[in-house]
């Protein structure tokens, strides 16, 4: 395990405590949270399927089966934990980074197809050959840290999923002190699908500015089509923009079972999306 990995253990510890109500002198035969929660981040990063993990555990000389794993791992979601292992981090890395961290924002979602979650919660998307998944929405920072993440169905539009969130990233990066400054104003940049009237007057309405790629589809006024032409500085800004696609590649590295979802709620999904995120916010601080 690497050091980011040590750091999450250690925030685990912290929060279960509270959250199990464990006894530090209890000892387990079988095997205990922190030995529990160490096998999940091995099996994170090493196997795709609970049914074929199988974890040694040198204290008590047994195996750790991916049964026994998920049922912690159910528990562990069901009372927040891993949520709030995510938050605190996060909160430290926002209190830590200069303000100048946050005066570009990049937001982009990606689709992830899952045929187990039932079809009420996930949708089908038609960008993606109609197939049934789950979009992720990311909020990123200039060094490509994941400020906020969010899942919702696949056959919401990207802008939507968006202006869900714009209140708590708003707060987040403390959008209102910086609302009349030119140095440090929080501007959300974005690809041509953030390009609609209604997501604009949203980033207003929370102490943002946006900045986006054109979309001139169906526009047939060359009038219309000119006023939306970007400067070359503007063009530039929105280079930045890959470290939202870093983030997202990042993502895939961290959790190679990643495109085989097997997950049957968004909540556990999502929770899985929270210790990847993590780690890599613990690189940055």
């Amino acid at each position: 395990m690497d050091n980011e990995d040590e750091k999450i253990i250690e925030l685990f510890k912290i929060v279960s405590k509270e959250k199990l109500n464990i006894d530090d002198n209890s000892i387990s035969r079988k095997a205990t949270e922190e030995e529990y929660f160490r096998a999940y981040l091995y099996f994170k990063s090493n196997c795709i399927y609970y049914s074929k993990f199988k974890y040694y555990n040198e204290r008590t000389k047994t195996y750790i089966t991916g049964k026994y794993l998920n049922e912690k791992y159910n528990i562990w979601v069901s009372k927040g934990i891993l949520e709030e292992i995510y938050n605190i981090s996060n909160n430290i890395y926002l209190e830590a980074k200069h303000p100048s961290v946050f005066k570009n924002i990049s937001v982009d979602t990606l689709f992830v197809p899952n045929r187990f979650i039932p079809k009420k919660n996930i949708g089908r998307c038609v960008y993606y050959k109609s197939k049934y998944g789950v979009k992720i929405n990311a909020f990123v920072d200039t060094l490509g840290s994941p400020i906020d993440l969010h899942v919702d169905k696949g056959n919401e539009h990207d802008a939507t999923i968006a202006i869900k969130r714009l209140n708590i990233i708003s707060q987040k990066i403390n959008a209102p002190k910086y609302k009349n400054s030119n140095k440090f104003k929080r501007i959300i940049l974005g690809d041509a699908i953030y390009d609609s009237q209604k997501f604009k007057e949203n980033i207003k309405e929370n102490d943002l500015a946006t900045l986006t790629h054109t979309n001139i589809r169906n526009t047939k006024d060359p009038e219309k089509i000119k006023e939306k032409k970007l400067t070359n500085k503007q063009k530039e800004m929105l280079k930045e923009r890959h470290v939202v696609e870093n983030n997202f590649a990042w993502t895939t590295q961290y959790c190679p079972r990643f495109y085989r979802v097997f997950y049957k709620s968004l909540r556990n999904f999502l929770s899985e999306l929270y210790i990847t995120a993590t780690k890599t916010i613990l690189k940055r601080i």
